[in-house]
């Protein structure tokens, strides 16, 4: 009976040690490709943020060309003009950069 229970607890080790083994390289797979993919993204974001800096003046130009043009159509859109009311609510309920100066120097 020892001899079987030997043989079975031989046969649990090399089971559990081959387990290992495999899940040892499958976690330094597993680790190559999360690191592979974070560089990828990396790059990603890089090239993004090069490219944004490079065209900002088209953005820029790009922005104003759209917001002008949208003025033209406020009375014919209801899109736009709630958009436009929105924005200008907004703007009126900020506070003055002189008033946030004023604050900042009585302190």
């Amino acid at each position: 009976m020892s001899a079987v229970h030997t043989s079975y607890s031989v046969t649990v080790e090399s089971a559990q040690s081959a387990m290992q083994y495999v899940l040892s390289r499958r976690g330094n797979h597993v680790c190559l490709q999360f690191a592979g993919l974070l560089l990828v993204i990396f790059g990603m974001e890089l090239a993004g943020g090069i490219t944004g800096y490079v065209l900002q003046d088209d953005v820029k130009y790009m922005l104003q060309n759209t917001v002008n043009n949208s003025m033209y159509k406020y009375p014919y859109n209801k899109e736009i003009a709630k958009t436009w009311n929105i924005m200008q609510h907004d703007v009126s309920t900020v506070r003055p950069l002189s008033d946030i100066t004023s604050l900042s120097s009585d302190a």
